[in-house]
Order: C-alpha cells, then structure tokens, then sequence
C-alpha cells in the first residue's frame, strides 16, 4: 500500500484522560517479494512512548512481526473488556490497497475495522503505516494504487475523522536518515509539543495532523515522484475536539532557532531519536520530555551545533541554538558501506625536466572515501609539442599512481594534501630523429581543493609536483614534472 493511513472514530462528547489504551502492531516481513524493512521498530517505539508520556495511555500491548490471528486475538481480547475511554491502533509495516501483509498472511482492511469497532472504547484512533524500505528516501508501500478509504458511518452518529498520509496519486515515504516513515516520525513530533499551535499545553487532533501534514510536505518536495502531501476529512456534530497529548507534569524543552534548520532530539545515550524539529530562521518550537538526559542536534547550512542537558519534571527549558556548540561538517562514509566513492576528471598544463617541455595533461580518477582519508587510483595522459631550431620535438606519456590523501572539511570546501605513487611512461619524437622511450617512478605530493557545487558534485583545484627515477633512451634520470589542474568530482 502506498499511503499512509489514519483513521480516526469519535464517540463521545468529551475527552478524558481517565483510561486509555493503545495495541501497536509492527512487522518487518511481508510477501516473499517484498524486502524486509528495518524501521518499523523504531516507529513503533516512539509513537508507544510518546502515548505513555504524554498521552496517559497504559503500556501498549506490542504485537511484532506476528500474523494476521495474533492481531485478530489482541483485538478480540480487548472487546472484551470493560469499557474505557480511548482506543489506539498503530501499524507500521508493509500492505496494499485492500488491507495489511503480516508475513505471508493478510488481514483485509474490512475485516480489521470491524475487529477494532468492537474494542469497547468512546474514542477510537486507527493509524496505519504501511511502508516499503531502499534509499536515504525512499517510495512506501507496495503499489501506487489510492490510499484505502474506510468509513464507518454506523458506528456511531457523532462523527468520524479520516486522514491519509498521500493524495490518491502519490507514493508515500520512509527515511534511511531519521531511521523512520516521515509522516510518523512528524506525527510522533508533533505530539511530544510541537504541534502546539495555542501554546495551552495540549495537542488537539487537528494541531497533530496540520504539523505532521505541513513538515511531511516540506521533507518529501525533493522526491523524484512528487512530494507526499497528506489528506484529512472528519466531521464533528458538536463536540469537543479530542486531546491527544497534553504536558502535565512532563519536563518542556523550547527551541530557537537564529539561522534555521533541523533539530534532532535524542535519549541521553544518542541512541533513540525522540522528536524531529523542522524551524525557520527566528521560529521555536516546543516538545514534552519525561524528566531524564538529552541530546539536542541541529544541522544548519555550514554546521552541526550540538546541546547535552539534564530535565526534571516540571521543568521548562528554553534553548538557544547559539549557545549550542558548534563544529563544522565532516565527510564521511556512508553507514553500513565500504566506503564513499567517487571520481574525478581532472586537466591542466605541466611542465616536464625531460626536454624541457610544456606538455598538457589530463587525470581521471577513482576514489574512495573513509571517515576523513581520501583513496585515490589515477589514470593519466600527457601530451605537448615545441619548436627549437627549425626541429618540432613531441612529449607524450601515460601512467597510473595511487595516492592517499587526508582532508580537513571547512563548510562547502574540504582541503587534502596527501603522497601519491606511480609509474610514467614517456615517448619523445623528434623531427628527423629516432623515438626516445623511457619509463619511470613517480613520487609526488598533491595538494587539492574541494569547491562543493551541489551535493555529490564538487569543482577541484589544486598542484601536484613529483620527482620522477627512471631510464630513458638507456640511461638513467632524476627529473622533474610539476602540472596544475582543475576538473570535477562526482560522488558515486
């Protein structure tokens, strides 16, 4: 299924905070032609969280990666309980346009609202995430078929709310990055606060979906496919709107923003990220937190800044990203890869002791990048003429090197200086002379700049003099080649 669905049933005329209760489905697996994903964990966890924290739910029961009756019994098992005041339903997995894949078995969407429509509950709130992983960002789902369209107008007379995560003809999205689907980790963000548009400290339906809807938009305008933009559709006849989560007692963390960016929320330890805060230049925004350690990073244009705190219950801490600390970007390798590669193509004049000849030369490069070290194998081609006494002498050569070269990242440029070795072919003709052939040893030391253009693509300048070792027309030489280039480097 492409989209992500939230489907949302209201039964009664006020909220309260008495007894809620939450069943979070996730499952990794779907049919056999389908990847097994890697984010719905995480997505689950933070939306189980989020509800204990903020929503006053009990401990959600977790289903994980179990089929189509261990859901089917969970919710049985509810219906047949006593009757209490809210009910949620989180999926995150794989499906399609009729209903949800749990492994190998199917659960029919039909079949899963009628299920949940028993759960004895005023207020009932079905969210689906049905997501398909590959890529930094990736295309949800299994098809681009329209999102699946529930209604259930019997159920009560009240109302009902409907909201989709894409337009009938968009795909939907999960990030590699954030290591989640977009819509639920804005979701889950706008619910922890920043979605609170009032500033009351409490988050309505409505504020929840607006944010999520409005910063899903904005992450996916980029896509290849078209940007996702997320529907919602209820109707309310009198009553109140329902409050998802509110701050009570819950520590309260704002953050502003003096040059714009992304704000990532992490636990103490930097291994779960809690809430995701998108903010122009002068907005701030505002995320509920249980008493406890944190980590605050924002990426800006240039720079990460970076913030570690303590919380209590009942504070109310305002951050200002500059008195973050600052560190500048590093490149690095991509997770779970060898390494970065690259390459480049590279040319300019040189000057070559043999014969003392200009010559013109060009480089075509493979490289790979790890952490902050450069590896560089080279391909190159030289070739020049001069005249001398009525005598035209031509230069032209080949050779491979290898290099390694070390770079210090200073925003949109990286600076590398960095030994390279190689071999050098050369061949000399000479009006009315035999042709001269000799090979020889390079040792050089290069020095380059990085000029980034767009990401993935940089302008490089830099030098590289060398001493060449070799023989030449049966004799032995120490020279010199010295050339300047300039050329373009594609990440790969």
């Amino acid at each position: 299924m492409k989209s992500l669905v939230l489907w949302c049933l209201l039964l009664c005329p006020t909220l309260s905070f008495a007894e809620r209760r939450a069943l979070i489905v996730s499952n990794s697996t779907g049919r056999i032609d389908q990847p097994t994903l890697r984010f719905v964990g995480a997505d689950a966890s933070r939306m189980s969280a989020v509800l204990v924290e903020g929503g006053e739910f009990a401990t959600p029961r977790h289903v994980q990666d179990g089929a189509r009756a261990e859901v089917l019994s969970a919710l049985n098992s509810l219906a047949s309980e006593k009757p209490f005041e809210l009910f949620l339903f989180y999926y995150s997995g794989h499906g399609d346009a009729g209903g949800l894949w749990l492994g190998e078995s199917y659960l029919p969407t039909d079949e899963m609202m009628s299920a949940i429509a028993k759960v004895p509950a005023d207020l009932r709130i079905v969210v689906l995430d049905a997501c398909q992983s590959g890529g930094a960002a990736v295309r949800k789902g299994v098809t681009l078929a329209p999102p699946v369209e529930v209604r259930i107008d019997h159920l009560s007379s009240e109302g009902n709310v409907l909201i989709a995560s894409s337009s009938v003809d968009e795909a939907s999205f999960e990030s590699q990055t954030l290591q989640g689907a977009v819509f639920s980790l804005q979701f889950v963000s706008g619910l922890r606060g920043a979605a609170d548009e009032d500033d009351d400290g409490r988050v309505t339906l409505s504020e929840a979906y607006r944010y999520a809807a409005v910063h899903t938009l904005r992450a996916t305008l980029l896509s290849s496919t078209g940007p996702q933009r997320p529907n919602f559709k209820w109707d309310f006849t009198g009553r109140s709107e329902p409050v998802l989560t509110h701050f009570g007692q819950a520590a309260r963390l704002t953050v502003r923003s003096t040059s714009g960016g992304s704000y990532f929320v992490f636990d103490g330890a930097e291994q779960q990220l809690l809430a995701e805060l998108e903010l122009l230049t002068g907005q701030s925004a505002r995320v509920m937190l249980k008493p406890g350690s944190y980590v605050i990073r924002g990426r800006g244009e240039r720079e990460v800044r970076t913030a570690r705190f303590e919380l209590s219950a009942n504070d109310d801490r305002v951050l200002d990203d500059s008195k973050m600390e600052s560190a500048p970007f590093v490149r690095l390798a991509r997770k779970g890869a060898f390494g970065q590669f690259a390459t480049s193509l590279s040319a300019g004049p040189a000057f070559v002791t043999v014969g003392l000849m200009p010559v013109f030369a060009m480089q075509l490069s493979l490289e790979l990048q790890r952490s902050w070290v450069l590896y560089v194998v080279d391909a190159s081609f030289l070739t020049g003429a001069v005249e001398r006494f009525g005598l035209t002498a031509r230069q032209t050569g080949g050779g491979f090197s290898a290099g390694v070269m070390p770079g210090l990242n200073i925003g949109r440029v990286t600076l590398r200086l960095g030994p390279t070795l190689g071999l050098l072919v050369l061949e000399q003709n000479v009006t009315a002379r035999a042709n001269r052939v000799g090979s020889m040893f390079r040792a050089g030391l290069r020095v380059r700049a990085e000029i980034e253009l767009r990401s993935g693509l940089a302008l490089t300048l830099g030098a590289e003099p060398s001493l060449l070792l070799g023989q030449f027309d049966g004799r032995w030489y120490p020279e010199l080649i010295a050339n300047a280039f300039m050329g373009l480097r594609l990440e790969l």
